[in-house]
């Protein structure tokens, strides 16, 4: 089995950050809407499914 070649690792590692960068932004994104809330739940307060307000 060859050695993983420096630019291939190089790579991987750029592109793992930026994917992370684009994930933080994401979830930034979804906060500043507040399409996601501490203490916020998807089910209503009495358990039964339906739609979301």
């Amino acid at each position: 089995m060859a050695a993983p070649d420096r630019m291939d690792e190089r790579l991987r590692a750029l592109g793992l950050v930026e994917g992370q960068r684009m994930a933080q932004a994401l979830f930034a994104e979804v906060a500043a809407r507040g399409l996601i809330a501490p203490g916020r739940s998807e089910r209503p307060p009495d358990g039964r499914t339906g739609q979301l307000l």
